[in-house]
């Protein structure tokens, strides 16, 4: 949840899978019926997962619990609370960190002080908030609603939201204000899974009623269900029950890592600790639909909230979203989800109503991944290991092998519902339909607002889709078939997504919130990218007038100058500007950046310069001359380029 909380390994789009809960997807399910109690051989199956699952990924401690029909049927903790010199892991005290699954809480907060008028879902956040103030953007402001839909439009950093104790992460108003990420697109827009959002959202609700939001989850959560151990963040007086954070490297070393604890402004995004027993007391209160020990702890009214997921969904036939939980389709049956990644530590929490099952896990290490310092060098490094680095002796496959236990638990234990085939809602779509379809997909919540985010994006993101000879589309070089209009199923895993036109977009995605639009052909790396590095070292062939006239010679030594000034500067950019934000370093940031936009002036009146010297003194219509007019005019033509390329990146303003 801090800057690193959302990129796992070697890419963004394996970190969405555990962090923000991408899955398969399949048609909905009919209810099944359930069973009267999991098979005897859960308990040791799901032991012997686990067990192998930590032994390849050398993770130092985990809990897993799993309840049915209002009861724990498996509770175990595994391993120790920190590499060196921890505790072993008790299910009923040891506090993990459970990352975003802290927003199905806030969530809930939310739709209660909806329910008790103490706040408008369609109001502007800026009434409730006192500490900070969200700037106006677009000419719309953002709303209670909108954020608990993932609309409310803000970039996709997470820039010096954390810290590594409670004391350090208490920060004055001034600096939340300072922090908060800039709006990138209207509210409203689309879905776009959004931490800055949510953090935004804890902060209304608290200020709304006057609590911190620490003691409002408490009081309306954590005392009502019984959740006697869990907390927001890891305050002092509870160090010592907290599992410790990880990195494991790919050659397998495990080094531990100060906690991510965030700050205010980001607190209900992803802040909670809580244990094994606790969960599993959250768990059975959802899947009894509010029901715990025979009391109402959560209302009818806001469970019905949480829960509406046929208010929200991409295509009739793929799962919804509710506030907070989403639907999830593991091995085709229906279930509840939400996961949560924290930088050295991941939980997933899967429900399903039907079966009256719920299951629980948390780890206390994830990846060493490079991406996290949002630095230029550790997105080359990180390119290189989503190209392949070799063989390592923990790979993100094993990684990954956490969240398969859902679809191996699912098919193995959940009874299978009957088939539903998707009900047509008009003819298939076909040929110009089917080719407009065509090109890369890059994820709603890959819109950043800094120049290393969107670099990062362009680098490594993206979802190709080709319509092949035989009339079926490929999607991320899968085949697809189109089995309603717009709905496709995946050939050899039957997985389903949908594509949707909307507000002048095109979508793809497997639910209502996981999804990803058509990135234009010019923001494609080949036109945005390339470019950067390319077009400023071309500008060194002004280096070939060193022997020429003393003219000549100037505008020949201006391009190369600026060229590798140009260059310079967004290495710069993508190398320090997160770092040296988030330490407080501005003026030195507004230097270079000043500094940038001066090149990209005297990029701009170079071809003037170059025209008003050819005016003077035209080049001559021999070979030599044309070659030499031709080449100036290039470089002309790279330097109005590079000035676009600045536009386009947005690094033409030195206040940003």
């Amino acid at each position: 949840m801090s800057r690193r909380h959302l990129r796992w390994g070697a890419a963004l789009l394996a970190t969405a899978a555990l962090c923000l809960g991408i899955t398969q997807a399949s048609p909905p399910a009919p209810k099944a019926t359930p069973p009267a109690a999991l098979p005897a051989d859960m308990a040791q199956w799901t032991d012997a997962y686990f067990a192998e699952a930590l032994r390849k990924t050398r993770v130092p401690g985990a809990v897993v619990i799993i309840v049915d029909h209002g009861k724990v049927v498996f509770a175990k903790g595994y391993g120790v609370t920190a590499a060196h010199d921890g505790k072993p892991v008790n299910v009923d005290t040891t506090l993990f960190r459970i990352g975003s699954i802290s927003k199905v809480f806030a969530a809930l907060s939310a739709s209660q002080m909806i329910d008790e008028g103490a706040i408008d879902p369609r109001a502007d956040v800026n009434r409730y908030l006192k500490r900070i103030q969200v700037p106006s953007a677009f000419g719309q402001p953002v709303t209670v609603g909108q954020l608990l839909l993932h609309e409310g439009g803000f970039g996709a950093d997470l820039r010096g939201v954390d810290a590594a104790t409670d004391a350090k992460a208490q920060v004055s108003p001034k600096e939340m204000q300072r922090l908060l990420v800039p709006r990138v697109r209207p509210p409203g827009l689309y879905p776009a899974y959004d931490n800055n959002g949510w953090g935004v959202l804890g902060l209304t609700l608290a200020d709304a009623s006057g609590q911190s939001y620490r003691d409002l989850t408490a009081r309306r959560w954590f005392a009502p269900l019984g959740m006697t151990h869990s907390v927001v963040g890891v305050p002092d007086d509870r160090r010592s029950d907290a599992a410790h954070d990880h990195h494991v490297r790919p050659d397998g070393t495990v080094d531990e890592i100060d906690w991510s604890l965030l700050k205010p402004i980001e607190q209900s995004a992803g802040d909670i600790s809580s244990t094994g027993s606790d969960m599993a007391r959250f768990m059975i209160a959802m899947l009894q639909k509010g029901q715990l020990d025979g009391k109402t702890v959560i209302s009818p009214s806001v469970y019905a909230a949480v829960t509406d997921f046929d208010a929200h969904r991409l295509h009739p036939a793929l799962p919804g979203y509710g506030r907070a939980l989403y639907e999830d389709r593991p091995a085709g049956r229906f279930a509840i989800r939400h996961d949560g990644g924290m930088s050295g530590s991941a939980a997933s929490m899967e429900l399903y109503p039907d079966a009256q099952v719920g299951v629980f896990f948390a780890i206390n290490a994830r990846p060493e991944n490079p991406f996290d310092g949002e630095t230029l060098s550790g997105l080359v490094k990180g390119v290189r290991m989503f190209l392949g680095g070799g063989k390592s002796a923990v790979s993100l496959e094993d990684f990954l092998k956490f969240l398969k236990f859902h679809e191996a638990f699912a098919a193995r234990y959940i009874p299978a519902p009957a088939p539903v085939p998707p009900a047509q809602s008009g003819p298939l779509w076909t040929g110009d339909q089917l080719r407009a379809l065509q090109g890369t997909y890059v994820g709603t919540s890959s819109d950043y607002a800094s120049f290393i985010g969107k670099l990062q994006v362009g680098l490594i993101e993206g979802r190709p889709v080709m319509l092949g000879p035989d009339g079926r589309l490929k999607i991320g070089g899968e085949p697809y078939t189109q089995v309603a209009a717009g709905l496709f199923s995946n050939d050899k895993t039957g997985a389903r997504l949908a594509f949707v036109h909307d507000k002048g977009e095109t979508f793809l995605g497997e639910s209502w919130l996981w999804r990803q639009h058509l990135r234009p052909a010019w923001k494609s790396p080949l036109f945005l990218i390339a470019p950067l590095v390319l077009f400023p070292i071309l500008l060194l062939s002004g280096l070939a007038y060193l022997k020429r006239s003393s003219a000549r010679r100037r505008l020949g030594l201006a391009a190369t100058g600026l060229g590798i000034a140009y260059l310079a500067g967004w290495v710069l950019e993508a190398q320090y500007a997160t770092g040296l934000f988030v330490a407080g370093w501005t003026p030195v940031i507004l230097l270079w950046r000043l500094i940038f936009t001066l090149v990209v002036g005297g990029l701009a009146l170079w071809p003037v310069w170059m025209a008003a010297n050819w005016r003077r003194s035209p080049p001559s219509l021999t070979v030599k001359g044309v070659a030499v007019a031709i080449h100036l005019l290039l470089i002309a033509a790279l330097c109005w380029s590079l000035v676009a390329l600045a536009g386009v990146w947005g690094l033409l303003n030195p206040f940003r």
